[in-house]
């Protein structure tokens, strides 16, 4: 007889030839090695089960085992399973053509079987002997030599009398091996041992609810460095395993055993099991735990076990928010709070077409020409429904929608809370060139930090109106002014700029500036450190003239944020100071101190880029704001005219 072409090139068991699919229409059994294949090895538990159970065999071991496979073939069970694997696979052959080829093919098989048996070298049957014929194979083994590395791990496994048993003396064979291939040829047979649930719950060592399962076959799959603690002796050995190589045969049987505990009518959770009477807080707590799972079962981004597995999870969520379930949860509840209810089950509901029916309800909520008055009926106070309407926002950027659905329901949310803003007149003050008060600049800044604005026109009218005010000087000193009572200087700084950057407007962080301070007077040098002090500002360096902060400074110029230099020093006047930091540092913010504000001396400080001046004798707040503003004005000149004569 003519041997079939020879399968896979690198003499991988597991490995599919090219061209043969693991399903309906594709070639089941090509040549001699697909018969090791994880659809192939099913079909034969399947049709060969009774005579598999009655003997305690794993189907591997039958396939390559002379005296098994030829009981097989005698027995009732041989051509019903020929029959069935004919039908599974009809491809552009007819279920005649594809039987005959599935004969042959088996019929050598056995015939190899038989010259394998008559040529097989003296070993013991151990995991020592399989080592010695894997490495004197090396890792390409051509088919009769595959044939052998079965023909002798059939022989060790019928020295076992259980399937656990022979699971365990796998287990021993794997731990022999040097080299992968060998590994790779012990895959199917390994896995044909897990495929049996009984025999891994076993050796995961507890009986598991479907949820601990799930968890150990997600572990196993992606193969866990981290062993888990207080498990059996085989336990660790299956997890060390897993972790140390691919196995695709006995991830396949893992796969198996998800979709099998997943399309199971078994509750994977205390919560689940409540069926149709089941409550919101336990419902959260079902679609939590799946939510869960499916993150365990994501690996680099895919899940264990592909598509089939993502709509088992979906079938699974739709089980526990379909029929009276969420209409029962969502009735008793105000409009809005319904809403949110959604969008916390949309979100934890994983699978596609449950997020997607929760995100069509959502739709339909924020889409009701009713929605804009019943959120008036519902929410006392203008401030509390532009919150509210700012959270729903946010909620829609974080849910599961499409690009389209998730612009349009911000477009209509911005439009409902733009109607709002003009009825309540929120923006008014605003809109003003100087402000009436600090009350109405606060009340839209604290709208802006805390998310109350949908983004849109609303956000963006309110924050361009905050920013056009905060770069006002005098707005500074208004403000500090109003948090009075706050805390410090520092404590009301930092109040400021949180608000501010929480709205989206720029305003730095003073405390980590690192300032220089040229004065020659002792005591005006420490009443400027100390108004800085109380800014926050501890980074400051001291110099008496010009000539000293330049040796102070050599090396980090371009680190300094700030200089506040006084005019008239000895050795090296402020003026001088200037034109020489400009020719290294020509954007550092530049405040000059001087107690001669004339519009000569004004003039000359203009002429060599000086940033800002302040006149002696000065107040704190004074110069806090002169400090402000240069920080976060991007250091734009503060001189926008000569003072008067």
């Amino acid at each position: 007889m003519t041997p079939p072409p020879s399968a896979s090139a690198d003499g991988d068991p597991a490995a599919p030839t090219a061209g043969a699919e693991d399903g309906p229409g594709g070639a089941l059994c090509v040549d001699l090695r697909d018969i090791v294949r994880p659809q192939s090895r099913r079909m034969i538990a399947h049709h060969a089960r009774e005579f598999l159970d009655a003997r305690g065999l794993l189907p591997c071991e039958v396939v390559f085992s002379p005296l098994l496979l030829g009981d097989l073939r005698l027995s009732p069970h041989f051509e019903p399973a020929m029959a069935g694997a004919a039908q599974a696979t009809l491809g552009a052959q007819t279920a005649e053509e594809r039987h005959r080829d599935l004969e042959a093919l088996v019929g050598f098989l056995g015939d190899q079987l038989d010259a394998a048996a008559a040529h097989m070298p003296a070993l013991p049957l151990d995991a020592g002997g399989f080592a010695i014929l894997t490495e004197n194979f090396g890792p390409t083994p051509d088919d009769r030599e595959w044939v052998l590395l079965g023909l002798m791990v059939s022989r060790i496994l019928a020295l076992h009398a259980d399937r656990p048993a022979k699971v365990t003396a796998l287990l021993d064979l794997t731990a022999g091996q040097n080299a992968d291939h060998g590994l790779g040829f012990l895959d199917p047979f390994l896995a044909d041992g897990l495929a049996d649930r009984a025999i891994l719950e076993e050796m995961l060592g507890r009986p598991p609810t479907p949820m601990d399962l799930l968890a150990d076959l997600a572990l196993l799959y992606r193969g866990s460095q981290s062993q888990p603690s207080g498990r059996s002796e085989a336990a660790l050995r299956l997890f060390g395993l897993f972790s140390r190589h691919a196995l695709p045969a006995c991830r396949d049987s893992l796969t198996h055993h998800l979709h099998g505990v997943l399309a199971s009518s078994q509750p994977l959770s205390e919560e689940e099991s409540a069926g149709e009477d089941i409550t919101e807080a336990d419902l959260l707590v079902a679609l939590q735990a799946i939510a869960d799972l499916t993150n365990q079962l994501t690996i680099d981004g895919a899940v264990m076990g592909g598509r089939r597995t993502a709509q088992l999870l979906d079938a699974r969520i739709l089980g526990l928010i379909g029929g009276a379930v969420l209409p029962r949860v969502l009735d008793s509840k105000p409009l809005i709070d319904r809403l949110r209810t959604l969008f916390q089950v949309q979100r934890l509901s994983v699978g596609r077409t449950s997020r997607k029916i929760l995100g069509q309800q959502i739709v339909d909520v924020i889409g009701d020409r009713d929605f804009p008055g019943r959120l008036r009926d519902e929410v006392e106070g203008e401030d509390q429904q532009l919150r509210v309407l700012g959270e729903i926002a946010a909620l829609v950027d974080e849910a599961a929608l499409g690009e389209a659905t998730r612009r349009r329901l911000i477009e209509t949310l911005d439009e409902v809370q733009y109607g709002l803003i003009r009825s309540s007149g929120l923006l008014g003050d605003l809109r003003r060139e100087r402000l009436r008060g600090m009350a109405g600049f606060m009340r839209v800044l604290d709208l802006a930090a805390g998310g109350g604005f949908v983004p849109g026109r609303c956000l963006d009218e309110a924050r361009d109106l905050l920013i056009r005010h905060a770069r006002q000087p005098e707005f500074l000193r208004s403000c500090l002014a109003h948090l009075q009572g706050a805390g410090g200087t520092a404590s009301m700084i930092g109040d400021l700029a949180q608000r501010l950057r929480a709205a989206g407007i720029p305003f730095r962080d003073v405390t980590q500036a690192k300032v220089l301070v040229v004065e020659d007077e002792e005591s005006a040098a420490a009443y400027v450190r100390m108004v800085l002090g109380d800014m926050g500002i501890e980074d400051v360096t001291l110099a008496a003239n010009g000539r000293e902060a330049l040796q102070r400074i050599a090396g980090w110029e371009h680190e300094i944020d700030l200089i506040i230099c006084d005019w008239m020093m000895p050795e090296m006047s402020g003026l001088d100071f200037l034109k020489t930091i400009r020719a290294v540092a020509p954007t550092v913010p530049f405040l000059m101190v001087t107690a001669l504000a004339t519009v000569e001396t004004v003039r000359t400080a203009m002429a060599h880029d000086v940033t800002a001046y302040i006149a002696k004798p000065f107040p704190p707040e004074q110069l806090e704001e002169k400090v402000l503003v240069l920080f976060n004005r991007g250091g734009e000149s503060d001189l926008p005219a000569p003072p008067p004569l």
